[in-house]
């Protein structure tokens, strides 16, 4: 083998080497395609240049669709969330409501009791106060 050829390689092994020590998911190969294939002729290397963008083609398609389900479960736990909350809402409104009825009740009670000292009458039954 051509002594600068062998040399190129052993080069490039070092380097990956020390590459992959840093960041063991770095991929020198497909890193370099772009350039080997701008700076070569080689119709081998073109046909892997094929293969390799196919691969990362795969391998995006595939983080997008990981993406859209993690997309859907967080919409599924924020709908979940807001009809626990809706439940929630539901239960103080109708507490609030037997309150309101309560308190109204109390309320006429007590108007009923007022006019009955200064008029000496009481509402009928049915009648609305104004």
């Amino acid at each position: 083998m051509n002594g600068a050829i062998a040399s190129t390689l052993l080069t490039i092994s070092i380097t990956e080497g020390l590459i992959r020590s840093l960041d063991p998911s770095f991929d020198m190969i497909t890193k370099s395609w772009p350039y080997l294939v701008t700076y070569s002729n080689s119709d081998l290397l073109k046909a892997t240049t094929t293969v390799a963008a196919e691969k990362i083609q795969e391998d995006v398609e595939k983080k997008v669709e990981d993406g859209k389900k993690e997309v859907v479960e967080v919409i599924e736990k924020g709908t979940k969330r807001v009809e626990e909350g809706m439940d929630e809402v539901v239960e103080v409104i109708e507490k609030g409501k037997i309150v309101v009825n309560e308190t109204t009740g109390e309320v006429i009670e007590k108007i009923d009791t007022i006019r009955r000292r200064a008029t000496g009458k009481s509402l009928a039954a049915g009648e609305k106060t104004q």
